[in-house]
């Protein structure tokens, strides 16, 4: 792997040694690098920036998650049926094809979608059970789980409290600034080293 921004950085000799190698220090890379650690691997992250956390780091923090613990503590319903043409008209509307077994899909793409119902719950209680987020669901001002964006759409069946975020010390839910500090505290603690200023130009 060369790691550098210019010509006077491919003359330096960079070496390491490690399992994984996560380019990106925003939520998505640690979640990979947070997974590997915990499962015995040994990771280094780069992060081409000065700073971690990326565009995380300047989110609202919110992550959709179907069908998860907080709406099914509440009594909530999502059945996969719903997510999965929600899922499918927004994220490939030039594609959706609401009469079609994979709703006008790819394979891929309809096994992409599926799969994250199937499991983007469990990586949120795995996430608690390590101690690596808490989660909150989002509660708007009527004190109910909030409902998703584009209501007007006849996919969007008014299923409630898919956004959670991380919960602060203080117990309210909060943004990307410590959703990043609780990966990062996390992989601190567990020696995934962070290598800033460092952008993977060839692997």
């Amino acid at each position: 792997m060369q790691v550098g921004g210019g010509d006077a950085m491919n003359h330096l000799e960079w070496k390491h040694e490690t399992d994984v190698v996560v380019v990106g220090s925003g939520a998505a890379g640690h979640a990979a690098a947070i997974t590997a650690r915990y499962h015995g691997a040994e990771v280094i992250m780069l992060e081409k920036g000065p700073f971690a956390g990326g565009t995380t780091l300047r989110s609202g923090g919110g992550f959709w998650i179907p069908n998860n613990r907080f709406q099914r503590e509440r009594g909530i319903e999502d059945p996969k049926e719903d997510a999965l043409r929600y899922m499918a008209r927004l994220s490939y509307p030039h594609l959706y094809n609401p009469d079609d077994p994979r709703l006008g899909l790819p394979e891929r793409e309809y096994n992409l979608i599926s799969t994250y119902y199937d499991t983007a719950s469990k990586m949120v209680d795995f996430f608690w059970d390590i101690g690596a987020v808490k989660s909150i669901q989002e509660i708007n001002w009527t004190g109910q789980p909030q409902v998703d964006y584009m209501d007007h759409l006849p996919e969007n069946k008014q299923i409630r409290g898919r956004v959670l975020y991380s919960v602060s010390p203080e117990g309210t839910m909060s943004y990307g600034g410590e959703l990043m500090r609780q990966l990062r505290a996390w992989a601190d603690t567990h020696t995934i080293p962070l290598l800033l200023n460092h952008r993977a130009t060839k692997i």
